[in-house]
């Protein structure tokens, strides 16, 4: 491990990433580099490294880079590149099976014309058991949202641990609250945040819907602030909209995201380099 000074920084000199030699599994070495990442920040992690004229580092770097970028692929071809257990936590999305696609929610409101969404087919169905399977072989840690929907095909669901997100959505037809059940032993948790149409709970930066079933940054940023910590990593096998994606740069978590659909892809992207060129303009 790389040493440190009383304040957890690494020390000058940075002899913790000096390779050890050819036993070191490239997850080892990628978890080294990602603590040095989370701890001295993305680009003075790279400017220490181009100092220190390491190759072999400089390289592993950049691989781990690529790998941790969000993959336009299927979720099951993803995880299946991943050993056992390698993500601490897994929060996911997936689709209930209740035609929420954009072929029909965007037709809800009261008040506000709604969002027009490209009406897409992945509501057909939930989750199967396969899929469970393998995010519960790749991850330690579960969060599921709309569980409710398809609880007979999660393995071993036996926890009585769920998270309430109060939409607050006042006077429409839209559920009042979404659940998510995770492995986590803990009392049943709320979160309450306005997600009603035009209205959010945080008006002053208020979020651009890209996807029907988009879930606020805020929900996210909640939940790794309860339930993950600093360089963790996590998995989101239904990037969608990229709001967990956001949330998990801010917390400072090594984050895989996948997403299959080309739009929803594209539009995340443009999301994230919005958000991240925000963050250097301060």
């Amino acid at each position: 491990m790389a040493e440190r000074d009383a304040n957890g920084r690494l020390m000058k000199g940075h002899g913790g990433l000096k390779p050890k030699g050819a036993i070191h599994e490239k997850t080892e070495m990628w978890h080294k580099l990602g603590e040095f990442i989370v701890t001295e920040g993305a680009q003075r992690a790279m400017a220490i490294l181009m100092e220190m004229e390491n190759e072999e580092f400089l390289k592993n770097y950049m691989a781990m880079l690529e790998y941790f970028k969000p993959k336009q692929a299927r979720n099951i071809n993803v995880m299946a590149r991943y050993p056992d257990k390698y993500f601490d936590l897994a929060v996911v999305d997936p689709p209930y099976g209740i035609g929420e696609d954009g072929a029909s929610n965007h037709s809800r409101g009261k008040y506000a014309k709604p969002t027009l969404y490209t009406p897409k087919n992945w509501d057909k169905e939930a989750p199967s058991l396969k899929y469970f399977t393998e995010l519960f072989r790749v991850s330690t840690n579960q969060i599921v949202w709309g569980a409710n929907h398809f609880i007979e095909n999660i393995p071993n669901s036996n926890s009585s641990s769920w998270i309430v997100w109060d939409k607050q959505n006042g006077d429409n037809d839209f559920a009042d609250c979404e659940l998510a059940w995770t492995n986590h032993r803990t009392a049943v948790r709320k979160f309450q945040f306005r997600w009603a149409g035009m209205l959010q709970g945080d008006m002053k930066n208020k979020e651009n819907r890209i996807h029907p079933t988009q879930k606020p940054v805020k929900l996210y940023d909640w939940i790794f602030s309860k339930y993950a910590i600093q360089g963790m990593k996590v998995l989101d096998t239904h990037l969608g909209s990229g709001s967990s994606r956001i949330a998990a740069h801010k917390a400072g978590l090594s984050f895989v995201g996948c997403e299959m659909d080309n739009e929803y892809f594209i539009a995340q992207e443009k999301r994230f380099k919005e958000f991240t060129s925000q963050l250097t303009m301060f």
